[in-house]
């Protein structure tokens, strides 16, 4: 999950090769809004679509737990709103007043991708998204499958870890969660990447015997849904710091993460490590 009051407000770009030279380019307005942040960048493998999280949009998929065993979708009215800010108080462990404006209103987005333009974004609604925080974070093992934050079950629980969920134009599936041996986090905040075939997940998680922050742990296929138990990537790759989104190219020769780490530019930067 993101926070807003750490990170302020994000918005997306995109590289681009210009006479040799890669340069940055902001994503249009339809991407980027105003007031709220835009997130967790994914592209799907065949380049077709561009899904981010948005945060804080008034607009966000409604459908929420009833606390009875089903998901129901409500009118977003006042009754609603405290219901909400129950729910929001109960996962953050502090009083959540505005609901609406809080970092853990989250819903995935996606843009399609024609002739190297991104167009107008789409909205999935329930059971993709929901009133808790949703938020995608890699391409899953099949095509067009994803991998999201949280485990979510048709009971309207949710807990800690990973979900997939297969996202097209004529299909969304209900997220089915992933069984990771041992995971253990000591903070909400976490982020992962996947190998195309599934075999290796890195996780940014802070867990048991990590340096400070976030650490970089991986984790390895053990059969169909279900993968070992993290195991701390070491002293090279992780710091006291924060070491955060990481990414790993689909040779398996890189690993790109982000840290705050001294030595860098400032605030967060990437690092690339070569396997």
């Amino acid at each position: 999950m993101h926070s807003r009051a750490l990170f302020g407000i994000f918005f997306l770009f995109l590289v681009v090769m210009c006479q040799g030279q890669e340069l940055i380019q902001k994503l249009p307005p339809e991407i980027n809004s105003v007031d709220l942040d835009e997130t967790s960048p994914v592209v799907s493998r065949d380049g077709s679509r561009l899904f981010f999280t948005r945060t804080a949009d008034p607009d966000f998929e409604s459908t929420m737990p009833d606390g009875k065993g089903q998901w129901i979708s409500g009118v977003k009215d006042e009754a609603y709103k405290k219901q909400l800010s129950q729910i929001y108080s109960e996962i953050s462990g502090q009083l959540v007043t505005d609901p609406v404006g809080s970092p853990l209103n989250q819903d995935i987005w996606y843009a399609p991708i024609q002739d190297d333009t991104i167009r107008a974004p789409h909205h999935p609604g329930y059971p993709v998204n929901n009133a808790l925080p949703n938020s995608l974070v890699s391409t899953g093992i099949h095509a067009n499958e994803y991998i999201l934050i949280n485990e979510f079950y048709k009971d309207g629980s949710m807990y800690s870890g990973f979900s997939r969920v297969r996202l097209d134009e004529n299909e969304q599936t209900f997220p089915e969660p992933m069984y990771i041996y041992g995971f253990n986090i000591n903070a909400s905040n976490v982020n992962m990447t996947m190998t195309q075939n599934g075999h290796t997940i890195i996780l940014s998680i802070n867990g048991p015997g990590s340096e400070g922050e976030n650490d970089l742990y991986v984790s390895f296929y053990v059969r169909e849904n279900v993968w070992s138990t993290p195991i701390h990537m070491g002293k090279v790759l992780n710091t006291p710091f924060q070491e955060t989104t990481p990414y790993i190219t689909p040779d398996k020769r890189y690993l790109y993460f982000s840290s705050n780490r001294p030595g860098g530019v400032g605030g967060n930067d990437i690092y690339r490590s070569e396997r």
